[in-house]
């Protein structure tokens, strides 16, 4: 599963907002859990290394109805 950057983003945020634990999240939403804390780290490096600012829009709430993809 190929995901854009946003994609990542908004998977990262619905994560540390759902209260599981990274392992937990990435079973909920059939995710490679090492691929998946790389992203943190990917995300960290990229903002690290921007030089213009960067915003970040407010993610969608993540429902049955709302699934990240």
């Amino acid at each position: 599963m190929n995901l854009i950057f946003e994609d990542k983003i908004n998977h990262l945020t619905a994560w540390r907002s759902s209260g599981l634990t990274q392992r937990q999240y990435c079973e909920l939403h059939n995710l490679n859990y090492n691929t998946f804390k790389s992203w943190g780290q990917l995300l960290k490096k990229s903002l690290a290394h921007s030089t213009t600012s960067t915003t970040i829009s407010e993610p969608k709430p993540v429902t049955k109805e709302n699934p990240v993809t």
